[in-house]
């Protein structure tokens, strides 16, 4: 009996992606969607409605091309982009779990932090699915702007500020399962009480909301 269970848990070692193997490819699949959106949903027919009122039409022509020229350059940093963005979150985690003497190894985490991001990318997948139903000139910036099961997507954005809306966007169904996802990986772990992973979860998320927040407050207070 404790053979085969063994035996059973070998293999699903066997199975289980190793981390970098995960990292790799939701990598792989972030470069994709991004390459998709850029090329299928943010057309130049879409610069031109978003800007028509604010830019001439020769302008929007080379501000889209310069963003073009901009993407690939993204596309060539993404990799470093990621890791940045995943080693941060773990280190986030990691940091308050060292302060009151919970080890939990760094690769571990970043591995929970990595699954986690899978909610992020589904929120990018259905943004492109509900924007290609769109015609270009219908597309404006309240519209790109609104994140699919979100408060937002209950309101009227166009009568908020972009600080605003930036904060409904956050109260969303993707937010939420990166919160879960989170969440039952660190409860794995086996090291952590529940209740304590759940306060650490939800003051990651804060933290993260008010620190995105003030990005959000200063470049729409420099942009006027």
């Amino acid at each position: 009996m404790s053979i085969s269970l063994a035996q059973e848990l070998q293999a699903k070692r066997e199975v289980s992606l190793k981390t970098w193997q995960l990292f790799l490819l939701i990598l792989f699949a972030n470069l994709i969607i991004s390459w998709i959106y850029n090329e299928f949903i943010v057309t130049r027919e879409v610069y031109h409605s978003l800007f028509s009122e604010q830019l001439e039409a020769s302008r929007i022509d080379e501000y889209f091309d310069f963003t073009r020229k901009l993407s690939l350059w993204g596309y060539l940093f993404q990799p470093l982009l990621f890791w940045l963005q995943i080693t941060f979150f773990a280190l986030l985690i990691q940091t308050p779990l060292m302060l009151v003497f919970i080890e939990i190894p760094f690769r571990q985490i970043f591995r929970i932090v990595l699954i986690a991001s899978l909610a992020t990318m589904a929120l990018s997948i259905v943004q492109i699915l509900r924007l290609s139903f769109y015609a270009p000139s219908e597309l404006t910036q309240t519209v790109v702007n609104v994140v699919p099961f979100s408060l937002t997507a209950f309101i009227d954005a166009s009568s908020y500020p972009k600080t605003a809306i930036f904060v409904l966007n956050k109260f969303s169904l993707f937010e939420l399962a990166w919160c879960v996802l989170l969440y039952k990986g660190l409860v794995a772990t086996s090291k952590i009480k529940r209740d304590s992973v759940l306060l650490l979860v939800f003051g990651i998320w804060i933290v993260l909301l008010l620190f995105q927040w003030g990005l959000v407050a200063y470049f729409a207070g420099v942009n006027g």
